[in-house]
């Protein structure tokens, strides 16, 4: 096992972002975390939609007790003993003696690109690891900050795994990728780490969002993931930095795209690979008004910049607020109300069912469904 000199002079790192950065899911306190860090106490281990797993006294970083690689890339994230760093700073101090065992041991078995799995310096899954060590650094330092060393140490190795280019890879895993060297970077004040974070990130931005704010993805459902993501990133960017890229605009006006997506059920079309899901919590008043019925928020073309064709001003007669939020007006340009619609009122027409529904039978297609929610809004 490592250990640290304590003759050595404890290397900086900045204790203030490494306690601001740590938000979001799966590092912010949970109602469930005392449970889940009895669980692991207990010596067992649940990392959904995986079986329950009981841990050996000594994990040796080979187990793979499922033949899952899901379940692998999970354990070797490390987010799962965060919630007994979250009940150590809740005053359950003793909890840090597992988190250190667990962590070191990991560090001492897995060097860069060396670990015993597959999947232990896999592209996001090194990322989130990180971060999982960062936003240790604070509780370590109170209460053993002989360890310090051992997780800069580690950290730095981190660092310079996800600054090599040929290790990034794309989309979601790229994204991910970037939060954690962006992290990385604040926490060990290495701006340079910081400036590529944010730059990559500034890029991708514009490959996966268009200027409507329609994302990349094939599926609605990773439209909504993908803003969450996506949010979070420009919020971390926005602390370490003070500010925030204007692409991240774009991410801003993705919850537009997603409204007008909806049913009038208030569920997403199941335009690609994406479940029966309700759009909520999303914090945007168009997200609201079609999760809620039209009960609150603000209807999704208000404001929106589009043609009078797809700007509907009222319910018309036998119709709520929330479905005529998925009708929009017919013109002298159109053929009037497609065979789909025959039940509404003449002269409206749903485009985001027929739409969807076309959509749908094209399963996976970035550029379809792209294609499709632009007209949808305009």
């Amino acid at each position: 096992m490592n250990s640290a000199d304590p003759t050595t002079p404890a290397r900086r790192f900045s204790r203030e972002m490494a306690e601001q950065l740590a938000f979001g899911a799966p590092f912010a306190p949970t109602p469930q975390d005392a449970q889940k860090a009895a669980a692991l106490v207990a010596g067992t281990l649940d990392l959904p939609p995986n079986k329950t797993w009981r841990m050996p006294a000594e994990i040796t970083w080979y187990e793979n007790p499922f033949k899952e690689p899901n379940w692998v890339a999970q354990f070797h994230m490390l987010r799962w003993i965060d919630p007994l760093r979250r009940q150590a700073e809740k005053g359950n101090v003793a909890l840090l003696d597992l988190w250190l065992h667990i962590a070191e041991g990991w560090i001492e078995k897995n060097p860069p690109g060396r670990g015993r799995a597959n999947y232990s310096w896999a592209d996001m899954i090194e990322a989130a690891r990180a971060m999982t060590f960062a936003f240790a650094l604070p509780v370590l330092e109170d209460h053993h900050p002989e360890k310090l060393p051992i997780f800069l140490d580690s950290l730095e190795q981190h660092g310079e795994w996800l600054a090599e280019e040929k290790h990034i890879r794309t989309g979601n895993h790229a994204l991910q990728q970037h939060q954690g060297l962006l992290v990385i970077g604040t926490v060990l004040e290495r701006p340079e780490w910081v400036e590529l974070a944010v730059q990559r990130a500034e890029q991708m931005l514009h490959e996966s969002y268009d200027d409507q704010g329609i994302n990349e993805e094939g599926a609605v459902q990773y439209h909504q993931i993908n803003f969450l993501w996506w949010n979070a990133l420009g919020k971390r960017v926005q602390i370490a930095t003070g500010s925030t890229p204007d692409a991240f605009q774009r991410v801003a006006k993705a919850p537009l795209a997603m409204a007008h997506a909806t049913r009038p059920d208030g569920r997403y079309e199941l335009i690609g690979d994406t479940e029966e899901f309700t759009p909520r919590a999303l914090g945007h008043p168009a997200i609201d008004y079609v999760s809620s019925a039209g009960a609150k928020g603000i209807p999704h073309w208000t404001g929106w910049p589009c043609s009078a064709r797809a700007t509907p001003t009222a319910a018309p007669p036998g119709e709520t607020r929330a479905s005529a939020s998925r009708m929009l007006p017919s013109t002298a340009s159109d053929s009037g109300p497609r065979t789909e619609s025959t039940a509404m009122p003449t002269g409206w027409r749903s485009r985001c069912g027929p739409a969807a529904n076309h959509c749908s039978s094209t399963r996976g297609s970035t550029r379809t469904t792209r294609r499709i929610l632009t007209e949808l809004i305009c």
